[in-house]
C-alpha cells in the first residue's frame, strides 16, 4: 500500500521510507498471528532504564500509545497497542490518509491519528515539566506522572548523539 502511493524515494538507504510504514503491518501480522493483546513494540536502538513498569500499560483504557517528536509528528520508537482491532483502526485511518496526502510518513500519521482521535490515543511523556509556564505548543510532559518516566521520541538521542552523518555530508553535531 505505502510503496504504490509515496512520493519518497523508495531506493533511499535500501528502503528506509517503505520499511519504517511496514512495521506496522509486520507489528499487524504478529498480532493477528498469535493473537496478542496488549503489545509493546520498541525499536532496537532505544534504551530502557532496567526498572521500567511494563505492568503500568496493562493499566491503559486506551488503543494506541506513542511519544510525540512535535505536534504534528508521532514516533514510533516506543508504540503500544491495545489489540487488532485498534491497529487495524490506525492503518484504516492510514490508508485514507495516504490516499489524499501521498507524502505522509509514519512520523506524520500517527500525528495526525493523535489530532484526529485523541480519545483512542495516549501520549507518551517526552518531557518532565519543572514549571507551570511552559513557551512549548504542546505539555510534553502530559501523563509523565502515570509512568513516572519519560519517552524519548528522538530529541534527546538527537542531542547525546547527533543526526545521522550520512544526513550532512559525514558530519554528526552532538549536544544541539
Amino acid at each position: 500500500m505505502f510503496s504504490n502511493q509515496t512520493t519518497h524515494n523508495l531506493e533511499f538507504r535500501d528502503g528506509f521510507w517503505k520499511h519504517t510504514f511496514n512495521r506496522f503491518f509486520a507489528l499487524r501480522e504478529l498480532i493477528s498471528e498469535i493473537n496478542l493483546r496488549d503489545v509493546v513494540q520498541i525499536e532496537a536502538d532505544v534504551l530502557m532504564n532496567p526498572s521500567f513498569n511494563f505492568e503500568k500499560f496493562m493499566e491503559l483504557e486506551i488503543e494506541i500509545a506513542f511519544p510525540l517528536e512535535t505536534i504534528d509528528k508521532g514516533a514510533a520508537s516506543f508504540l503500544f497497542v491495545k489489540d487488532l482491532n485498534s491497529l487495524d483502526e490506525f492503518l484504516e485511518f492510514s490508508r485514507k490518509s495516504i490516499n489524499s496526502v501521498n507524502s505522509e510518513t509514519d512520523m506524520t500519521l500517527l500525528g495526525k491519528y493523535h489530532r484526529a482521535h485523541p480519545e483512542k490515543t495516549f501520549i507518551l511523556p517526552t518531557f518532565v515539566n519543572f514549571t507551570e509556564n511552559s513557551d512549548l505548543d504542546y505539555d510534553y510532559s502530559t501523563n509523565y506522572k502515570f509512568f513516572n518516566s519519560i519517552f524519548d521520541s528522538t530529541t534527546l538521542g538527537l542531542f547525546l548523539v547527533g543526526r545521522d552523518p550520512r544526513n550532512s555530508r559525514g558530519w554528526s553535531k552532538i549536544n544541539f
